[in-house]
Order: C-alpha cells, then sequence, then structure tokens
C-alpha cells in the first residue's frame, strides 16, 4: 500500500492550488518540468504509434531527432504548437498526418539553431512552417540547419534561407497572418487584416499596461509563445486557444489597451488550465448534468464551466488591479466588467460546488480563485 506523508500531499496541493490564480505561488521549475516531461510523454506515445510503420525517411528523421527530445528539450520547444499536432496526430488513424507531425517537430526543434541534414518525401502534406514563414506544398523537402543559419528546399527550390530565429519585438513571436491562415485554417477567416506596425502598436500598449501589474504580466507572458491577431467582429472582440495548440492565443487585435491586456490574461488563463489537465484530469467525467452558464446562457458540461470560471475569476482580479493601481486608462470599462463578472461568479461557483465530478485538481482550481474573487477590492495579500 502506498501511503503519501504529509509533506507530500501538502506540496502536491500547492503546486494544484498555484494554477488557480495570478496572485498563488507560481514555481516557473514546476511549469517547465511539466511541460517538457509531458512532451517527452507525447514523443513516446508517438513512437509507439508510429515508429513500426516509418518510411525509410521518416525513420531517419526520427533517429535524428530522438536524443534532442530525451536530453535536450527546453520549455519553448516543450510548450508549443508541433507538440499539439503530435498530440492530436495520436488520435488519428492518418499515416500522412503522423509524418506531418514528425516533420513539424523538426522544423520547430531547428529554429534556435540546432544542427539537421535530412531529406524527404512531403507529398500529400501541407500547413508546414519554419521561422514564421509558409513552406509551399511540394514532393520533397531537404532540410540543412546548424548554428549559423538555416536553409530549406521543396522539389530542389531554395524557400528558406537565413539565419536562425530572431529576438521579436514582443515577448512572444507574432505570425504573420499569411503564415496563421495556413498553418491553422480553422481560425482564417477571423485572422486581422491590420497592418503590422497597428498590430505592434496595440500590443506594445496592453503590454505597457501590464508591466505595471507585474502578477498579470507574468501570468500572461509565462505560458503564452505565439499570437494570431484576430478581427472585430461587429462590436465583438474575439479570443481563442486551444488544448491542441499549447501556448497559442488568439485574440482581437488592434483593440484599446485595456481590452488586448483583457483578452490577453483570458486566454493566457486557458493555457494554465490546460498545462493542468493535461497532468491530472479536472473532472472525472461522471457528471452528464448540463449547468447554465451566465455567461453562454445555455447549459454546460461541468468541465466548460469550470474553464470560464477559471477565466472569468482571473479577468474579474485584473480589472480589480487596473481600478486599485489608479489612472486606469477605460474606467468605465474596468468598472462595468466588475459589475457584469461579479454577477456571474455565484452562477458558477453554486455549480462547481453542486458536482461530484470534479477532482482534487478541478477543486483546486476554482476554491482558492473563488476566495480571491469574494473580496471586493483589490489585495495582494488575501490568503
Amino acid at each position: 500500500m502506498n501511503v503519501q506523508s504529509p509533506k507530500a500531499a501538502q506540496d502536491r496541493q500547492a503546486v494544484l492550488r498555484s494554477f488557480s490564480s495570478v496572485y498563488e505561488p507560481f514555481s516557473d521549475a514546476t511549469c517547465q518540468t511539466i511541460a517538457i516531461c509531458g512532451a517527452q510523454v507525447v514523443w513516446d506515445l508517438f513512437e509507439r504509434k508510429f515508429q513500426s510503420s516509418y518510411s525509410p525517411d521518416a525513420a531517419a528523421l526520427a533517429d535524428a531527432i530522438r536524443p534532442l527530445v530525451a536530453e535536450d528539450l527546453t520549455f519553448a520547444d516543450a510548450w508549443s504548437v508541433p507538440v499539439g499536432q503530435m498530440k492530436t496526430a495520436l488520435r488519428s488513424t492518418c499515416k500522412t498526418e503522423g509524418k506531418a507531425a514528425l516533420i513539424g517537430l523538426a522544423l520547430h526543434l531547428i529554429e534556435p539553431g540546432r544542427a539537421l541534414d535530412w531529406s524527404g518525401s512531403v507529398a500529400g502534406i501541407s500547413g508546414l512552417c519554419c521561422l514564421g514563414q509558409v513552406i509551399p506544398e511540394g514532393q520533397s523537402l531537404h532540410i540543412l540547419s546548424d548554428d549559423t543559419g538555416i536553409r530549406i528546399r521543396v522539389d530542389g527550390r531554395t524557400v528558406i534561407d537565413g539565419p536562425v530565429a530572431a529576438s521579436h519585438r514582443h515577448p512572444f513571436a507574432v505570425m504573420a497572418p499569411r503564415t496563421a491562415a495556413t498553418r491553422f485554417r480553422d481560425v482564417s477567416p477571423d485572422i486581422s487584416t491590420a497592418p503590422d506596425s497597428h498590430v505592434a502598436e496595440a500590443l506594445d500598449d496592453a503590454l505597457g499596461l501590464l508591466a505595471g501589474l507585474p502578477d498579470f504580466e507574468r501570468w500572461v507572458l509565462r505560458l503564452t509563445t505565439r499570437f494570431v491577431p484576430l478581427r472585430i467582429k461587429g462590436d465583438i472582440h474575439l479570443s481563442r486557444s486551444f488544448i491542441h495548440r499549447p501556448g497559442l492565443v488568439c485574440a482581437s487585435c488592434p483593440s484599446s489597451p485595456t481590452m488586448l491586456a483583457e483578452l490577453l490574461v483570458h486566454e493566457a488563463t486557458h493555457q494554465y488550465f490546460y498545462m493542468l489537465g493535461g497532468l491530472s484530469p479536472l473532472d472525472d467525467g461522471t457528471d452528464k448534468t448540463g449547468y447554465y452558464s451566465p455567461v453562454k446562457d445555455c447549459k454546460r458540461p461541468i468541465f466548460n464551466i469550470l474553464l470560464a470560471y477559471h477565466a472569468f475569476g482571473n479577468i474579474l482580479l485584473f480589472h480589480r488591479a487596473v481600478m486599485a493601481k489608479g489612472n486606469a486608462p477605460e474606467p468605465a470599462f474596468s468598472r462595468d466588467r466588475i459589475a457584469q463578472i461579479e454577477g456571474y461568479m455565484p452562477q458558477f461557483e453554486t455549480s462547481l460546488a453542486a458536482s461530484p465530478a470534479l477532482t482534487a485538481s478541478g477543486q483546486a482550481l476554482w476554491r482558492p480563485l473563488a476566495t480571491r474573487c469574494a473580496v471586493p477590492e483589490f489585495s495582494d495579500a488575501v490568503a
């Protein structure tokens, strides 16, 4: 019989609780370990599924990157869209999807300047990218990289020839509309067509606002690695993130500084939800009840209620912090959002308390947040 020591149980609870809100102590080292170990598990599962059916060129590529996955992964490697693509491939019966995921991971791993020399078939594979550029479709692909640069050829024609990934203007990479539309076809109808300079300036302003609230700045930047600007649909500001695309955040941009900062907080919070959910189930799947969502004005599964509560609770804390700091850029907007979200919380909390399906991880995600949100004014000393 395995008995967990009180200290181990306390440490585990502290880790779970750290995902609940921006004000909980959070260990970057633990976060990196979770991401890297998670990616290595995905790789092992991927190899078990596809290794026996690798074509010779896919086998050679897997041989080349296997040591990197085992010994040299960084957080940026692990918490990434290509690792999410490998997870998606695990649920697919299409061998081409598996090979596409393998090549996608290799292209991601070489961006910092790792060495690779590989040639193979890419027939039927689309959506490949490297260094923020779309790789045209073709029959054959040649990748040659080292710490001095990356050269990629399709059907013998050079399509990328340049230095390794450079630093970005912002703390995360902002994807060009064409690249994002090619890589994420489900998002493409809503991708912004605003000039790059307008997107960059809006992000500067939103990140400047967050810089004045260091807890929220860390919360957003810790798990956000890619940004896709979306359009504003009428008067509706859009934002999206995806459980199978770690690190990717999409939001309407340009938007006002407070609105864009809220959207970044919203979708970054989902990244914490996804990371914890990958570490430990948040509910046990037994609760088939539909619970009313005051945001969607319809009944939703308890998983979605927890997801929404987690996001809106942290958005509430954000707007309270903006108002408490003084000189709020858009005080009327923040006041309205505080009142609106405070109206949502009792319904959410009633549903979460009533569900028998939430695991220890699910409980740790919402109960500490409820304590934080119950305090009517901003305080970073709330227990």
